[in-house]
């Protein structure tokens, strides 16, 4: 892409992470996901880091640092969305404000 002289979108962490990581950090928010469609549990209720721990950064940041190592440098151009077909834990502006 960079050789046609475009611009690289890369997906920025979203927050996803294993169930196993509550065991590393337990005082971190991490939270379960609800079921997404019908779904059976085990294939959706996907364990998630709250945007508003500071958890949430570190992984971000170290995330972000592998992705530019593995792609040598990135366009700083990224894509995320936590909450594409999920409900915000906190419907409010307040939340929404802090988790962006």
């Amino acid at each position: 892409m960079r050789e046609l002289d475009m611009k690289v979108i890369l997906p920025t962490f979203s927050g996803f992470v294993p169930d196993s990581l509550l065991t590393i950090f337990p005082s971190s928010r991490i939270h379960k996901g609800p079921s997404w469609n019908n779904f059976p549990s085990e294939f959706t209720n996907v364990s998630f880091v709250d945007p508003t721990d500071p958890l949430f950064k570190k992984l971000g940041k170290q995330f972000l640092e592998l992705q530019s190592i593995i792609y040598n440098g990135t366009d700083h151009f990224y894509s995320g969305d936590q909450y594409n077909e999920n409900l915000p834990l906190v419907d409010t502006q307040e939340y929404i404000e802090q988790a962006g």
